[in-house]
């Protein structure tokens, strides 16, 4: 369930950071053995990045409730293959390492729907798919990976106001 919103503008500052640095420290709790400690700190981690996730999602072709479902999978996988304790800010940025692993989840995704099935050459087109395509009609052509970071982006600035 994705996390809720906040209505509140920020104050712009001229000099502030776009982007604060990832709390590492959060990260190697969200991996560490404690697991009271490791539930808080990966919701805390997961509320911050569900929308951004999201929107990725969405962005790639999937109507909302695939999107909602690939997140939930995505959040569900990191948590029970304890993918965080994999992540290194030595190698790179947090968000780069979770939607590389997203982009993973969701070609496997992919493969697994269009994968044909032994027997079955016949092609099925959803209806209701196709609706949910045309409805979802992007505002502008701005790619998956932009609108990952301008959601992630916003989801920051909610959490911190």
């Amino acid at each position: 369930m994705p996390p809720p919103t906040t209505t509140s503008t920020p104050a712009a500052e001229p000099h502030a950071q776009v982007f604060p640095m990832t709390r590492w420290s959060l990260v190697r709790r969200a991996g560490a053995v404690d697991e009271q400690a490791a539930e808080v700190a990966l919701g805390q981690l997961l509320q911050a990045y569900w929308r951004p996730l999201y929107v990725y999602a969405r962005r790639t072709g999937l109507n909302q409730q695939d999107a909602e479902d690939a997140v939930q999978m995505f959040c569900h996988s990191l948590v029970s293959r304890g993918s965080l304790r994999s992540a290194d800010e030595a190698v790179g940025r947090l968000r780069s390492f979770l939607l590389g692993a997203f982009q993973k989840q969701l070609s496997e995704i992919h493969r697994d729907k269009t994968r044909l099935k032994r027997g079955d050459g016949t092609q099925v087109v959803s209806l209701e798919d196709s609706e949910a395509a045309l409805q979802m009609q992007p505002v502008d052509c701005e790619s998956p990976d932009h609108a990952f970071d301008r959601r992630w982006a916003y989801s920051l600035l909610e959490l911190v106001l």
